[in-house]
């Protein structure tokens, strides 16, 4: 069940940079709801698979966003909120991976001998 969680938190999160993208460069109001909205949802989501899946889908849009396009044009501009916005992008991945929950060990029994 968790891995169609996390695939859906993925679809969510795509849908979310779609939006982020779109409106980061409208003025700083607009980016500050593009920016504290995933950041919002990263905080709400449970730690583990489900958070990665998020801010996955949202980087991966991100990315093909910075790609630009065959004409040349780009959709997150070389400005100050271009690169706060990237920042904000950098700042969502290391904390989605930092905050991955540790591989339990199974405790081992001493052996007597």
């Amino acid at each position: 069940m968790k891995p169609l969680l996390a695939l859906a938190a993925a679809l969510v999160g795509g849908v979310t940079a779609v939006a982020s993208v779109a409106v980061h460069d409208g003025n700083w109001a607009w980016f500050l709801f593009a920016v504290g909205a995933p950041i919002a949802a990263l905080v709400a989501l449970p730690n583990g698979w489900i958070r990665v899946g998020f801010v996955t889908g949202w980087l991966v849009v991100v990315l093909v966003a910075v790609a630009g396009t065959s004409a040349g044009s780009y959709a997150i501009s070389a400005d100050l909120r271009g690169y706060l916005f990237l920042t904000a992008a950098m700042g969502m991945m290391i904390a989605a991976i930092v905050t991955l929950p540790t591989p339990s060990r199974k405790k081992q029994t001493p052996s007597v001998g």
